[in-house]
């Protein structure tokens, strides 16, 4: 039983290594974007006060972007709240909808595919002055670019295909490599809880992989688990089952409409007017005002750096009169729906600050450190010259319980089961003929 599974961890292992590399140091630079983005984007973000002066109000910082910018279609303006801290303003220059993801608040709808996309530039602005300090293309920041690189290895639906196949396969190599850890005698510490120092170099490296892998199982299960849910194909059966138990995510909830006024020229109301009638339905500070859309469109205000396991809270003010229409969010998400938005924060690192970014960290670290720990094992346990599979078990078949297993994480992860079938092909036909035309080549020359 033992010999077949570590056969088909060794193979998994050895497949996707690449892949859980690239997927984990992306992932470890996500989590701590915020950070990065505050040291490398400092000049834009960060503004030298003036003493004694007083910052504009939003709308005449927002009329001194649009003087300066009369093309501009503002899609999002995000206030500063501190004297130092500069606001900042989205906007595309066509009437597209705005590619790069920072144009829309929760509440709006994801573009459908064949929509125009316009890309999203933001602008940042001294508060005091309303001076524009600099731009940020808002595909090529840091956050939005190394969100891709992780989600899709910078290869669109074909990457995401690959990072799919590469979650799905580490819960498999969690799975089979904790049944290969799993001692006879628990009780046993040197090797089995405790890495053997004065041993051969391999059985040393296979005590520090086998170890640090199950102190770390938890994290790394969790990690894959949250990122299969939002996933393309095995991302499907959430979004199902979601959908028919009407609980589905907060972008998929159509924000509500303004009421027209009688009078066609009446203009919209403030941003400072917006800001206050969210403050008073209870949107807490920071948050960032998403402009309405059209003339039934709707002011959408929606808090972000909530306190720790705290949910965001978005509330829509009707362009015109001013009034709260709904909100989404806070309080209000249905349960399933906040459940899954709970695992996305937390495999973002956003849902308990610094110390879920280090949890995070140290889940994708242990992923990196196994991989390449066992990269070496197989190293320096296989002849040279040969692909150095552990040995396949003759005659010995897997319990029926574990076929089941194999049978249900087939249905669950649907790329790890495809990948598993070219493995097999390759194991049970291909092989088996290179080692005999290397062998026949071999005994020729003798």
């Amino acid at each position: 039983m033992k010999a077949l599974l570590w056969r088909f961890h060794f193979y998994v292992g050895v497949l996707v290594a690449p892949l859980l590399i690239l997927t984990s140091l992306s992932g470890i630079l996500y989590v701590f974007a915020p950070q990065i983005e505050e040291v490398a984007y400092a000049k834009l973000l960060h503004v030298a006060p003036s003493p004694g002066a007083a910052a504009l109000d939003y709308d005449a910082q927002l009329a001194a972007f649009k003087a300066a910018n009369p093309k501009a279609r503002v899609r999002v303006f995000t206030p500063s709240f501190s004297p130092e801290r500069s606001c900042a303003v989205s906007f595309t220059l066509g009437s597209g909808k705005p590619s790069g993801g920072g144009g829309e608040h929760e509440g709006h709808e994801k573009p459908k595919a064949e929509e125009k996309k316009e890309p999203l530039t933001t602008a940042y602005l001294n508060p005091q002055t309303g001076a524009v300090l600099g731009t940020l293309d808002e595909e090529s920041r840091f956050k939005p670019w190394i969100k891709r690189a992780h989600k899709t290895y910078l290869g669109g639906e074909n990457g995401r295909i690959l990072t799919e196949l590469a979650a799905s396969w580490l819960m498999v190599l969690l799975i089979t490599g904790f049944v290969l850890w799993f001692p006879k005698q628990a009780s046993k510490a040197a090797g089995v809880w405790v890495p053997r120092l004065k041993v051969a170099s391999r059985l040393r490296w296979r005590d520090f992989h086998s170890i640090f892998g199950v102190y770390a199982l938890l994290a790394t299960l969790i990690l894959s688990f949250t990122g299969l849910t939002w996933s393309r194909f095995s991302g499907n059966y959430r979004r199902s089952f979601q959908k028919a138990i009407g609980q589905e995510s907060a972008f998929r909830i159509k924000p509500p409409a303004s009421t027209l006024p009688d009078d066609e020229d009446a203009a919209p109301v403030t941003l400072v007017q917006v800001a206050a009638a969210a403050e008073q339905a209870g949107a807490a500070r920071p948050y960032k005002i998403t402009l309405p859309r059209g003339k039934t469109g709707s002011f959408g205000v929606q808090t972000y750096d909530d306190p720790p396991f705290q949910e965001s809270l978005t509330v829509f003010v009707d362009q015109y009169s001013g009034q709260v229409l709904s909100k989404k969010g806070r309080g209000i998400t249905p349960p399933v729906a906040r459940f899954f938005s709970v695992g996305v924060a937390l495999h973002e690192g956003r849902l308990f600050g610094l110390a879920n970014q280090l949890l995070c960290a140290l889940g994708a670290g242990t992923i990196i450190f196994s991989t390449i720990s066992g990269l070496v094992m197989w190293q320096k346990r296989r002849p040279s010259g040969t692909f150095g599979a552990p040995k396949a078990a003759e005659g010995v078949r897997l319990p029926r319980w574990a076929l089941v297993g194999f049978c249900v994480l087939g249905v669950f992860l649907p790329t790890a089961a495809a990948a598993f079938l070219v493995i097999w092909i390759f194991d049970r036909f291909v092989l088996p003929r290179m080692v005999a035309r290397k062998d026949s080549s071999e005994n020729a020359r003798a």
